[in-house]
């Protein structure tokens, strides 16, 4: 369940909601991606508990029976016919607070996952932690720092935009330039996201212990930042 004391709440389930809305439309998903989208509608709580509708509805011989539910609890849904008479119970067991709509989640619910599966399901809960899109771009400091032989610029963008990372040295010379390519707005600070130097020069070769700075240039913004390397 969604932690609702976490700041910016609203701003990461909106985020979250969109990327549900764009995986919802991938023709056919793969098991992993089948095992995502029931993992987002958990996380995306209703402030309600109810009963949806059953589909496809009529059917033949099998149906979905869709339901919220806006705390944890025990689940059972009971089916009757006609006359009133009990026809089958279905025990679903403790579920936590989320929403419970597509196929997959009745079909996958209780079956066991694999590595892979949990490893997507982690990086998906993990969105939910990390910070909005953020308000203005910003250049961060390098880790590590000091550092030999190799390091990372994390910066965040607010912003859609063209990103490269230019090195000098502390005669202010360029020594090398890491260029990025077109970026999403977004936070590039993990070291799979920030920019990554290898503390060479654009011949290959390793540059001398001493003081450099790396300067951003996103769009029209640009900032500068010191760094040390120490061998």
């Amino acid at each position: 369940m969604v932690n609702k004391n976490w700041g910016g709440v609203e701003n990461r389930l909106s985020l979250l909601q969109q990327i549900y809305d764009i995986l919802k439309t991938v023709q056919k998903p793969t098991p992993n991606l089948k095992v995502a989208l029931i993992e987002l509608e958990k996380l995306l709580v209703p402030t309600e508990t109810k009963l949806l509708q059953n589909y496809p509805n009529p059917f033949n011989p099998e149906t979905w029976i869709p339901y919220q539910l806006a705390s944890a609890s025990p689940v059972s849904i009971s089916i009757y016919n006609a006359n009133g008479k009990l026809v089958r119970t279905l025990y679903l067991g403790n579920q936590k607070a989320g929403t419970y709509v597509t196929k997959d989640s009745a079909e996958l619910e209780n079956v066991s996952l694999t590595a892979d599966q949990k490893h997507v399901l982690e990086q998906l809960k993990n969105l939910i932690g990390q910070q909005s899109l953020p308000s203005h771009t910003t250049l961060l400091q390098n880790y590590p720092n000091p550092f030999n032989p190799d390091t990372w610029l994390p910066y965040k963008l607010a912003s859609a935009s063209p990103v490269s990372i230019s090195i000098y040295n502390a005669k202010g010379q360029l020594i090398r330039t890491l260029h990025l390519g077109y970026q999403n707005a977004g936070i590039y600070v993990k070291k799979d996201k920030a920019a990554y130097w290898d503390g060479k020069d654009s011949f290959g070769q390793s540059v001398a212990s001493g003081v450099y700075y790396y300067t951003l240039q996103a769009g029209e913004f640009k900032a500068t930042q010191k760094m040390v390397i120490m061998k």
